[in-house]
């Protein structure tokens, strides 16, 4: 991706859904990173509808 990339760097995904996709997603959302990409790790983060 970069000169600057190392063993140790990652990738912040952010997507925008709307408000009645948002629960399928939460509990797809590993496999849907799994689908496009080796995981190694998951975490939801600060994921939540009070973001938007």
């Amino acid at each position: 991706m970069g000169d600057r990339d190392d063993a140790y760097s990652d990738v912040d995904l952010i997507l925008v859904i709307d408000d009645e996709a948002y629960d399928a997603v939460m509990r797809e959302r590993l496999a849907l990173v799994g689908s496009w990409a080796s995981l190694v790790a998951g975490s939801p983060g600060s994921m939540s509808a009070s973001h938007v």
